[in-house]
């Protein structure tokens, strides 16, 4: 493998500064995600679904990572901060919109095959 492919992880999730801490942990739970499998030529209902919940569980990564910083904000800030625009804001970005059509998909693949 040449130095080029080589990923470096970090080790640690320790640090000093918060939101360093914060990147780190998004990055190890993100490499730690397992990807969902390639669409083939056919693929299943349950394909398009697994990709869904790929995204769901994604989300809520980035949520916990937003969450992160908003916490960090409020408690530093010399006025009031809504709490409530950071948590949250990446699974209901996805939630009904992106998770929805992927849904859709595997519905009509379904209605497909029920037709045939």
């Amino acid at each position: 493998m040449s130095a080029a492919s080589t990923i470096t992880t970090p080790t640690t999730t320790r640090s000093q500064n918060p939101f360093e801490a914060a990147r780190l942990t998004l990055i190890q739970k993100l490499l730690r995600m397992k990807a969902p499998k390639a669409l083939g030529a056919f693929p299943h209902p349950s394909d398009f679904v697994a990709i869904a919940n790929h995204l769901r569980i994604a989300a809520g990564i980035f949520d916990e990572y937003l969450e992160e910083f908003g916490f960090q904000v409020a408690d530093n800030a010399p006025c009031n901060v809504d709490a409530r625009l950071f948590t949250g804001a990446f699974r209901g970005a996805i939630e009904g919109n992106a998770t929805f059509e992927i849904e859709e998909v595997a519905e009509a693949i379904r209605d497909g095959r029920r037709a045939a």
